[in-house]
């Protein structure tokens, strides 16, 4: 049988479609996300925000199913941690950096 009659044929529950319908609705509002998210920053702070998505992802495993960590995986999440800190340390003394207005040069001094 070919993997599409399978798909067909397959005894689908309400359960299962309420799952199936659930995740796309879910996966539609995270792209969703994204767009808005890279719209009002930038690809890099993206970037970023899936690092750190990541490691809380780890971090949360770690908590939740007691399952060790490797010395990589240590190592990983506090490079990454440091990153992010940095990240935000520079992105925010951009921003409050005070903008020095450009010079002016007045019409009237020019020569042509």
């Amino acid at each position: 049988m070919d993997p599409f009659s399978e798909i067909v044929h397959f005894n689908y529950t309400p359960k299962l479609v309420f799952f199936i319908f659930t995740s796309a609705f879910l996966s539609f509002f995270v792209n969703i996300s994204i767009y808005l998210l890279i719209g009002k920053t930038s690809a890099l702070t993206y970037n970023i925000f899936g690092h750190t998505k990541s490691v809380c992802i780890l971090i949360a495993h770690f908590v939740v199913f007691k399952s060790p960590l490797s010395w990589k995986q240590i190592f990983g999440i506090l490079l990454t941690l440091a990153g992010v800190f940095k990240y935000t340390q520079l992105k925010l003394q951009k921003e409050n950096k005070p903008n020095t207005p450009l010079p002016t040069v007045d019409k009237g001094t020019l020569k042509d």
